[in-house]
């Protein structure tokens, strides 16, 4: 997920904290145009988690086939 926000040219990285990452996108309102990311070491996110971070970035399923996060 984050390796694809950084290929993203919608999305600039803004900070990383020891676990956070966090990501903007200036053509998007405010306060939607943020995302902060908490990384676990397994890598793994929550369901409600990798939604809230789709549905903010506006990441359509042809995209994610198209950079093959998904099948």
């Amino acid at each position: 997920m984050v390796r694809l926000l950084d290929k993203d040219p919608n999305w600039e990285r803004i900070e990383r904290h020891k676990s956070t990452i966090a990501f903007r996108n200036r053509r998007l309102p405010r306060p939607r145009n943020t995302i902060v990311i908490h990384q676990p070491s397994k890598e793994r996110f929550p369901p409600y988690l990798l939604n809230a971070i789709l549905a903010t970035a506006n990441w359509t399923e042809d995209y994610l086939r198209a950079k093959k996060f998904i099948r």
